[in-house]
């Protein structure tokens, strides 16, 4: 491993990867990526847009996205605001179909091609922080720390792309001011299918405490995800979690669609 780099981006989602490839792709550059965990995880976030697949074709992955084991989806079913489900379908959208990740394969897809187009990677390497003063022409001293390292990693960067998401730990690091519009969060459940069949389409319910997203993954998974304020969650949490149960079987659009399958 080198102790300076072009680019060094912290972060090893999609944001990170994406960024990578399109760097390696682009220019003849030295790219470090560093996420703090692992490079195999459970990743929420696998239904996207038709749109989706002309920002993998700019990263040379069209064809493999399509051989990835991920499948159409017809569009989204939604209550939202008023008691009538609305439909948004792709039917005639000249970008085809919407789709459903098989996220793990998906995760797999963008580390092949970013290793192939020369990226480093580093993960379960967590970023510790930045010298503010290093940012002269030698550009950024940032520190690191390896799972399975006791010693910290110091890495120069002539530029440093933060790809941490809300955390923003490199951004809040830098003194950068950031605008907060609204805390919500996320409590997600996956359930394997034993038997049973229910729509292609992505759910979607909004309800008096949050909204509700549902979906049927590609490997015979329900996710089911509750997205709410801090306080709900807490209160969710403090009974273990008979709440989150009691408020999925009272969704009015959800719990019919999954009624039928064995979990």
């Amino acid at each position: 491993m080198a102790k300076r780099y072009d680019v060094v981006i912290i972060g090893g989602g999609p944001a990170g990867l994406a960024t990578a490839i399109a760097l390696r792709r682009q220019c003849d550059c030295s790219v470090l990526l560093a996420d703090a965990g692992p490079a195999v995880r459970e990743r929420p976030g696998e239904s996207v847009p038709p749109e989706f697949l002309s920002l993998l074709r700019r990263l040379g992955l069209e064809d493999t996205f399509r051989n990835g084991g991920h499948v159409h989806s017809p569009g989204s079913a939604v209550i939202w605001g008023r008691d009538m489900v609305g439909y948004n379908d792709h039917l005639m959208n000249p970008m085809g179909p919407s789709w459903r990740l098989n996220r793990a394969a998906f995760d797999a897809m963008l580390n092949a091609a970013a290793a192939a187009q020369g990226v480093e990677m580093l993960w379960q390497t967590k970023y510790l922080g930045v010298e503010k003063n290093a940012t002269d022409q030698n550009g950024f001293h940032l520190h690191f720390s390896q799972q399975h390292e006791r010693q910290t990693i110091d890495i120069q960067a002539h530029f440093v792309v933060d790809a941490t998401g809300p955390l923003a730990r490199f951004v809040r690091d830098m003194d950068v001011k950031t605008v907060v519009d609204d805390q919500l969060f996320g409590l997600a459940a996956y359930s394997p299918i034993l038997s049973g069949d229910m729509t292609q389409q992505v759910l979607i319910e909004a309800t008096e405490t949050g909204w509700w997203y549902a979906v049927r993954l590609p490997d015979d998974r329900l996710l089911r995800m509750f997205v709410t304020e801090a306080d709900t969650l807490r209160a969710i949490q403090s009974d273990n979690f008979a709440g989150w149960h009691r408020a999925a079987a009272n969704a009015r659009l959800i719990c019919p669609a999954i009624k039928n399958l064995s979990l």
